[in-house]
């Protein structure tokens, strides 16, 4: 009986010895995370948020559709603008879950309205394409998702 003690004493012990550690392990693991899920500007983003959402709202109103797609080979990102004559602007590979792999590229459409951006060298996975351009003196965007 004496020594039953014992082990219940010990297993306590190393129950919430070992409980102790797992949490103190957690909390280092936790905080050597990278979460750049928020832009670094993000709150001049949010006061332009109204410009934005007339952006997005000239983009739906053209009549043809604004594409943006993996290409077949899975070489290049296509950007198709219609009746793109005269267009400024630029385009963004923006990555969700880590803000350091961005990549930024102008927009230069060929005759057709088309522009196709290389992938070589970037991560798999989600990447999110930002495109924000002008035309006519006024400022239109396109946002879609891309999976590598």
């Amino acid at each position: 009986m004496k020594n039953s003690g014992k082990s219940w004493a010990i297993g306590i012990v190393t129950l919430y010895t070992s409980f102790a550690l797992l949490t103190l392990g957690f909390v280092y693991f936790a905080i050597g995370q990278n979460y750049d899920l928020v832009s670094k500007d993000y709150y001049e983003q949010t006061v332009e948020f109204q410009s934005q959402i007339d952006r997005e709202s000239r983009t739906n109103a053209i009549a043809e559709n604004v594409t943006c797609s993996l290409s077949a080979d899975k070489q290049n990102v296509e950007i198709a603008i219609p009746n793109a004559a005269q267009v400024n602007g630029k385009v963004t590979l923006y990555r969700p879950s880590e803000a350091d792999l961005d990549k930024h590229f102008f927009l230069a459409l060929d005759g057709n309205g088309r522009q196709n951006i290389p992938v070589q060298g970037l991560l798999k996975g989600k990447w999110k394409m930002k495109v924000l351009w002008t035309a006519g003196g006024e400022e239109f965007y396109k946002e879609c998702e891309i999976f590598l």
